[in-house]
Parts: structure tokens; C-alpha cells; sequence
């Protein structure tokens, strides 16, 4: 992982850490289907539809 990768990680942790930060639901994006795993782990093992789950 590069330093700026590290760096933004670090940054999103830190603010999903903050309770008064909103986090928006993410959408579809035309012509991107989800890979493999992450329809398994939503579809299967979460059993919550990808594109309107939020974290608990």
C-alpha cells in the first residue's frame, strides 16, 4: 500500500470514528458490477441488499 493509500485510510477511519459524521448509502454505478465477494458477503453472509445498507 503507498503512503497516500495509508494516509487516506487512516483519514476515513478517523472520521467514520466521529458520531457526528453522516454516512450517505452508496449507489450503483452504470456499467460496474460488484465483484464476486462482496455480492457473497451482502447477498449470503449479511443477507442486505449492497446498494442500501448502512452500518450499524
Amino acid at each position: 500500500m503507498t503512503t497516500h493509500a495509508d494516509n487516506r485510510f487512516e483519514s476515513y477511519a478517523q472520521q467514520a470514528l466521529n458520531p457526528a459524521h453522516e454516512v450517505k448509502p452508496f449507489g450503483p454505478k452504470t456499467g460496474l458490477e460488484l465483484a464476486a465477494m462482496t455480492r457473497t458477503l451482502f447477498l449470503r453472509v449479511l443477507n442486505r441488499a449492497p446498494f442500501r445498507h448502512q452500518p450499524a
